[in-house]
Order: structure tokens, then sequence, then C-alpha cells
């Protein structure tokens, strides 16, 4: 339920417009698959046809400080908040956004802008912004191959523990939320000298995640090391990386089909071959 108090409020006819200050008390408010629950905004402006708002609610057990306005509120309102949480459980929250298990676990900051309503279709709201990943793990499927593990186990680095989970260092990068899916972008840790990318899609009953160990140099032409966990939560599978996985505009995408692989292996070897005339002209 929504509960509110409104003072000095002046109501323009001509135009169906209200002003006036007051606060809010809003039990669940939904944006997607994402509950923030028990909101409280004690600062509220209404300016003729735009309500701005700031306050603070509880997302899966931690709080959120959410800072944004509602444009349009009387005819078809458009939502633009800023929200930021941090110390929140991972796992909860990717299985709120996506109704399914995540195998990816851990601590993350986030600071993210949320955009919903407007000409966005019903249930098509866009959370997108910056993350950061603490006490990381990518979780393995308990049937895993004893071949698969070993050979895991022999790259330098990756840091796989006795619970079959990926270990990851602190990271960041980007995440975005839509309806169903969660997207980890350029999410990054030091490995050494080089670095660590996470990248992949949960959602729709799937997931496709990539971690790839950067090259020193040119990492847009150079594929350097990956490693993929695809599949479904049930049924996942674990398996080097190609250079198309790894070299792909957005990684993040798994291929929609072999006709799509097979375009973007072309796409790479063009790529490579102006490179490589480039290098030759200098």
């Amino acid at each position: 339920g929504i509960s509110g108090r409104l003072v000095d409020v002046v109501y323009d006819t001509g135009v169906r417009e209200v002003s006036g200050t007051g606060s809010l008390s809003i039990r669940t408010f939904r944006t997607g698959n994402i509950d923030l629950t028990d909101l409280e905004v004690p600062d509220v402006v209404a300016e003729r046809s735009t309500l701005r708002f700031k306050g603070s609610g509880d997302l899966v057990g931690s709080t959120v400080l959410v800072d944004g306005e509602i444009a349009q509120f009387h005819k078809k309102p458009k939502v633009m908040v800023h929200a930021t949480l941090g110390g929140t459980r991972l796992g909860p929250l990717v299985q709120m956004a996506t109704n399914q298990s995540s195998p990816v676990s851990g601590l993350l900051d986030l600071e993210v802008q949320v955009d919903a309503g407007g000409e966005l279709p019903r249930g098509g709201a866009i959370i997108q912004g910056k993350v950061q990943i603490s006490v990381g793990a990518v979780s393995l499927k308990k049937k895993t191959r004893y071949m698969v593990l070993d050979a895991i186990r022999l790259l330098p680095w990756v840091d796989l523990d006795v619970r079959n989970r990926v270990l990851l260092e602190p990271m960041e990068g980007r995440i975005r939320f839509t309806r169903g899916t969660v997207t980890f972008q350029e999410v990054t840790y030091p490995a050494g000298k080089r670095q660590l990318r996470l990248d992949g899609t949960i959602g729709d009953g799937k997931l496709y995640l990539v971690v790839r160990l950067l090259p020193f140099e040119n990492p847009e032409f150079r594929p350097g090391l990956g490693v993929v966990l695809e599949g479904t939560p049930q049924q996942q599978q674990f398996r080097l990386a190609t250079r198309e996985d790894l070299l792909k505009p957005a990684p993040w995408v798994p291929f929609a089909s072999e006709e799509e692989r097979k375009e973007e292996l072309e796409r790479l070897r063009t790529k490579r071959r102006q490179r490589i005339l480039l290098d030759r002209l200098k």
C-alpha cells in the first residue's frame, strides 16, 4: 500500500497540475522483477507535472538510497531514479531479478540509474550502472566431471576451492537489469600484471558466463585465454572459450545460432587482416 501527505498544495484546474510538498510511505515498489520494500520518502516535492523525491528502502535485506523524479505523473508517468546500495548479497538479488538460481555469489555495491514508465512497455524497466563485487565466486555444478575440474586446477589464473567454486577477487564493472535478466559487462580485477574479466547474462532459464584473462596488449584484437560456463541452472557445461567467444563486440551475450558464430568468425578474420595491413603501412 501507499500512504502519503502533501502540504501547501496548489491545484491548477486549467492544466490539471498539482504543486506541493510532503512525504510518502510505500510498502512495495516493483521495478521489473525487483521489489523494493518499506520505502520511506520524507522529502517529496510536487511541482506542476513532476514529483521529486529522496528516501530509502529495503532490497533483499540491505538498505537502498533513492533520489529521483516521476515526470508527467498525472498522465503517462516516466520514472527516473538514481539508487545506491551497499553490502547486499548478489545471489538473492539475481534470483529475484531472474526467477532462477544464480551461479554467481558474493557481496556487491551498486550505483545504478532506474528508467521505467513513459514510452517503455509495461514491465520494461531498465536498471543499469556500476557494480563492485567482493567475496565473489562462480559455482560449478556438483556433477561436473573430474577431468574438467582437474583441467581447471591446472590454469594458474583460476582459483578453484573444495566446493567447486571459481573464486573471484574484488572486482568492478557494469551491471544491467531488465525484466527477467541480469547482465555483467566488463567486470574486471587484477591478476598479477594482467586482468581477469567477467562477462555474461543470466535469465530466461539460461546462463552464459565468460571469465577471460586479458592479454597484456591490444585486448580488442588478441583473445587471450578464457573459460565459459553455459547452459541452464540444472544442466551446465564448462569449456574453454573460443576466439569468437572472447572477441565479439558484446561478449556477455551468447551466440543465437551456429550461423551467427560463423559470421562472427569471419568478422574477426577480416579485422585481423585489416590490422596486419595497417601494421605493414606504418
